[in-house]
């Protein structure tokens, strides 16, 4: 089992997403792998896509960048109240990512795990 990385839920199969993380670079000048499950992945791919997207000045949470961001709204699991929705910070080019790795997952052209 696995978490994923915006909405902390455990499933068995995360989707790895590749973001550049500048603070590690010289350690991973390819990228790190971040894992999203299939909800917070699709919301990204949704907001990616939308004309209105809200930026503002922030940290992404996935690439640890700071600077503007856009806003996407996750949907956390709480055994209280079921689902909560939050916002977290992505930058626009782990917005893309993610978008152009849920494209691929639907059309089931996404690799193996390793083959990236």
């Amino acid at each position: 089992m696995a978490d994923c990385d915006l909405c902390g839920r455990s499933e068995p199969t995360l989707i790895p997403v590749r973001v550049k993380v500048p603070t590690y670079s010289y350690v991973y000048p390819e990228g790190m792998w971040r894992n999203l499950c299939e909800r917070c992945l699709e919301l990204c791919a949704e907001t990616e896509k939308r004309m209105d997207k809200k930026i503002v000045a922030g940290k992404c949470s996935l690439s640890l960048v700071k600077g503007e961001v856009v806003e996407v709204e996750v949907e956390i699991p709480s055994f209280s109240k079921g689902v909560r929705r939050e916002k977290r910070y992505l930058a626009p080019d782990v917005l893309k990512e993610c978008a152009r790795v849920y494209d691929r997952y639907k059309k089931g052209t996404l690799p193996p795990f390793g083959e990236f």
